[in-house]
This record gives C-alpha cells, sequence and structure tokens, in this order.
C-alpha cells in the first residue's frame, strides 16, 4: 500500500468539530505516520473548521422533527380499536412500544405512539383507554413520501375513531396548514440532496445522531 485515506467526521448534532479536537487528531495521525515513515497531507486547521461551522449550521436548518397528534373526544380511543387499525395499516409493534411501518427494505416510515407515558404491549392494548396519540417521521429515506402516508394513516385514524388532529400546541391542523408542512418537508429534503446527503441515509444517520 502506497497510501491510504483517513476521514474525519466534521460535525453531528452536538455542532461542529471544535479547534482542540482537530488538532489532538492531527496529532494523532502524525503518530501513525511517522510509525510508516509516511508524510501526511493535512488540510489547513482555519478551512477545516470552516467547513465545519458550515455543515453544522446546515444540519440545524433542516434539522426538524415532523409530528402530529390525535386526540380522543368524548371517548377515549380503545386499544383493541388502536392495535386493529395498526396492524391493518401494515405496522408493527417493536421492543420499544411503538407501532412501527417499514418499508420493503425494512426502512422505519413513520411512528405511532402512546401519548400518554404507558408504551404500547399486546396486554396493556387489551385494556387500554386512551386520550392521545403521536405520529411522527423518523430520521428516515423519503421524509415527503413518509410524511404523506403518515398524514392518510392519521386521518384514518381520526375518521375511524372520532379523534381530532393537532399540533403539539393542541391546535387543529387543518388542511392548509398540513400543505405548509408538507411544503417545507420536500424543500428540507431537496436541500439535503443538494448539499449530497441523502435524507435517511448512513451519511445522514450519522450527521444527525
Amino acid at each position: 500500500i502506497s497510501r491510504a485515506c483517513v476521514g474525519l467526521q466534521l460535525a453531528d448534532r452536538r455542532g461542529g468539530i471544535t479547534a482542540v479536537e482537530l488538532d489532538r487528531f492531527y496529532k494523532q495521525l502524525q503518530q501513525v505516520c511517522d510509525q510508516f515513515l509516511a508524510v501526511p497531507r493535512l488540510p489547513q486547521r482555519a478551512e477545516v473548521l470552516d467547513r465545519a461551522g458550515e455543515l453544522d449550521r446546515f444540519c440545524a436548518e433542516v434539522d426538524i422533527q415532523v409530528a402530529i397528534n390525535l386526540l380522543a373526544g368524548a371517548n377515549p380511543f380503545p386499544g383493541t380499536k388502536l392495535r386493529g387499525l395498526a396492524e391493518a395499516a401494515g405496522m408493527v409493534l417493536g421492543t420499544n412500544g411503538v407501532y412501527q411501518l417499514l418499508d420493503e427494505a425494512g426502512n422505519i416510515q413513520f411512528f405511532l405512539s402512546n401519548a400518554e407515558p404507558v408504551p404500547f404491549s399486546p396486554e396493556q392494548l387489551r385494556v387500554l383507554q386512551s386520550a392521545g396519540l403521536s405520529v411522527d417521521v423518523p430520521r428516515t429515506i423519503n421524509p415527503a413520501q413518509s410524511f404523506d402516508r403518515m398524514i392518510t394513516f392519521a386521518q384514518k385514524l381520526a375518521n375511524t375513531l372520532d379523534g381530532q388532529i393537532v399540533d403539539d400546541n393542541r391546535v387543529p391542523l387543518s388542511e392548509r396548514s398540513i400543505g405548509l408542512i408538507r411544503t417545507q418537508v420536500y424543500q428540507f429534503e431537496s436541500q439535503m440532496e443538494r448539499q449530497g446527503i441523502l435524507a435517511g441515509s448512513p451519511l445522514a444517520q450519522r450527521l444527525f445522531a
């Protein structure tokens, strides 16, 4: 082997790499090179730190949580009906007590969870009476498509169980509000593509970890 490449992640959701962390990396890399009588070609520290700052700012701009809530009306949501509707939609109950919809490749499309501090379980669903539910899109491939599927499912839940779709402030979500959220999700997905960071990809998972 005449040459080797070493990569360094410049940012995650804790922030961009610091000058101290970069210096430590450069020193450790130099020590490895000294053992093999190799000469490292390192970019200027200022350039690396500037790039880390730019990447961190970009991630902060597109780092949003897409979630909606369903509030029960006069009667709470019965666990038996929730289970039937979730399973009819192809969702599976995870070990964390949350229903999840998976695509053909096993990627999570969206979650369904209890808004109350009681996780779903086969036993609990037999007697559960929930006042509210939460449906959200995780860090997933094709977030805009996942959002549309999530909205369709949430609307079916609301219609079937006589519930109401609301935001985190319990304000009812109109079709216009849902459309605005959809547009924002599409825009952020396009921004990530232009930066060479595909939503839900291993690179995106590392950046937003």
